[in-house]
């Protein structure tokens, strides 16, 4: 496993796909062909071009990044209509793209398919938290490259799951698998239920110390116990956010008691957890989670690795000490 900051997945993913040959998919919350993800793009149209088994699929949530998240003309923004025609012409190049989440959300918030993964013939890039569009690309955050074909092939069954129970969502029950190097987990997206929350509380209830990153303040019993354990938790100032952030992260930090140490300025995505256990060993929780209890209540779809690798551990702690700390 090789973690990839943002800008390198982007180039890394986007020569894969120009050389790949079975299969590209690619599940994301936000898309877009902007400055930062021509290449990622234009990659993807050839593929399929040139007869590349491309599926894409993308969350609606987009058009509220794009388009104000309680607008009702967020659909009309300039990116949300360019980010539509984008998905046209991917279909036009023979492409299989789908919109998930429906036409509409009386809460832009519920139902947020949140997985970020590329799989590009036996390669893997998933664990982290990088959404394919500009702003997302400009955001501290990274991405793990695995040459496995089993994981590639058992994402590639997942996707298609997740797709076809879009409709429906409480006809997915998540997954669960035992690899060589962790455990994969995915939340189901039903609401109230995240085996990759309750796992966190689990490890944080049995550790010495944690390091917690994320884009937003914990909340819920993980920071409960974060507090009571004085984890040394980073999380992105509230003056440096949109304004709904803001309010967040705000009355997140009020209610949690949990002040962040991150200092930068430059939008903090993403998100990790080491836990340090009694006997000194170290587990880690990388993937998509942001470990905030809202996102479990209004039930997101999530992705995650619990590992005790330490060459892959070893990888966000420097990740840490270079861009976060």
């Amino acid at each position: 496993m090789k973690l990839l900051t943002t800008s390198d997945y982007i180039a890394d993913a986007s020569k894969a796909i120009a050389r790949s040959k079975k299969r590209v998919i690619v599940m994301t919350l936000c898309i877009s062909r902007e400055a930062e993800t021509k290449l990622f793009m234009d990659s993807l149209e050839n593929a399929a071009k040139r007869g590349v088994d491309v599926k894409i699929a993308a969350d609606t949530f987009t058009f509220s990044a794009f388009g104000g998240y309680f607008s009702p003309f967020k659909r009309l923004h300039r990116n949300s209509r360019a980010a539509k025609k984008l998905a046209n012409k991917l279909w036009s190049r023979g492409a299989e793209f789908r919109w998930l989440g429906g036409n509409w959300r009386i809460n832009p918030f519920a139902g947020v398919t949140h997985v970020k993964w590329t799989i590009v013939d036996d390669v893997v890039y998933c664990f982290g938290g990088v959404n394919l569009y500009g702003k997302g690309a400009r955001n501290i955050d990274y991405m793990f490259k695995i040459d496995d074909k089993k994981l590639a092939d058992l994402l590639t069954k997942e996707h298609e799951k997740i797709v076809q129970t879009d409709r429906d969502p409480t006809d997915y029950s998540g997954f669960y698998k035992q690899l060589d190097y962790g455990n994969l987990l995915i939340d189901s997206g039903q609401k109230n239920d995240s085996m990759i929350y309750e796992r966190a509380v689990e490890l944080a209830e049995q550790s010495e110390s944690i390091l917690f990153v994320s884009q937003y303040c914990p909340t819920g019993r993980l920071a409960k116990v974060l507090h009571r354990k004085k984890a040394a938790v980073y999380y992105n100032q509230p003056k440096s956010t949109h304004r709904w952030t803001k309010l967040m992260l705000r009355y997140a930090r009020l209610t949690s008691g949990i002040k962040t140490r991150y200092k930068k300025t430059t939008y903090l995505h993403g998100k990790f957890i080491i836990f340090t256990m009694q006997d000194g060993s170290k587990v880690a929780l990388t993937g998509s989670h942001n470990f905030s209890y809202s996102g479990v209540r209004f039930g997101t779809r999530e992705v995650e690795l619990e590992t005790h690798d330490q060459k892959t551990i070893a990888q966000l702690e420097d990740f840490f000490v270079k861009f976060v700390s």
